[in-house]
């Protein structure tokens, strides 16, 4: 089964009249929205931070 908005609403779309629009609606605000800053990362809960090459694959960075 795809995830294409055409099959989620070929096989959910009884559920909500207005099912596709609302989808649409939803992605044109996501996609067109030019505040929001994507690459922005909120990494504060992580407990330490993380090697970004492991001594365990034999590789340096």
């Amino acid at each position: 089964m795809g995830a294409s908005l055409t099959m989620i609403d070929r096989h959910y779309g009884r559920l909500a009249r207005d099912g596709r629009e609302h989808a649409i609606n939803l992605l044109d605000a996501f996609t067109g929205s030019e505040t929001v800053d994507v690459h922005a990362v909120d990494a504060a809960w992580t407990l330490e931070g993380s090697t970004a090459v492991h001594t365990d694959n034999g590789k340096t960075s």
